[in-house]
């Protein structure tokens, strides 16, 4: 919880910062931090449908509709089916999916409340 405050606040600092460091209008500074918390906001929407598996019949198909289209080689059968088997580095991939829309969750809830407490000062 802690740590969960900590990375928002510092989002909202390093916004107000931004602002002070490289004098921008009050104008340009919310219409700036707006656009990039709803765009960390929807990198945080995106990696948590991708965590539930939403998309999976879709890119299964593609992947299929793909492999009837070119050939693959033996080696690249292999290749494949030992990264499907490898649980290490599909823990790897799943932790980072998580933490990144953790982090985008959190820095981008901290850019829109900075852009709304910019919208007050106008």
């Amino acid at each position: 919880m802690k740590r969960k405050l900590l990375i928002f606040l510092v989002s909202i600092v390093a916004w107000i910062g931004v602002k002070y460091l490289l004098s921008y209008s009050l104008l340009k500074w919310v219409n700036l931090s707006f656009s990039v918390g709803i765009l960390l906001m929807i990198l945080a929407a995106v990696t948590f449908i991708l965590q539930t598996g939403f998309f999976s019949p879709l890119f299964k198909g593609f992947r299929l509709i793909g492999e009837s289209i070119s050939n693959k080689s033996n080696a690249m059968e292999r290749t494949d089916s030992y990264l499907a088997q490898d649980s290490e580095l599909q823990n790897f991939k799943q932790k980072t999916i998580q933490l990144t829309g953790y982090l985008s969750f959190l820095t981008g809830g901290g850019s829109l409340l900075a852009s709304l407490m910019g919208l007050f000062l106008l």
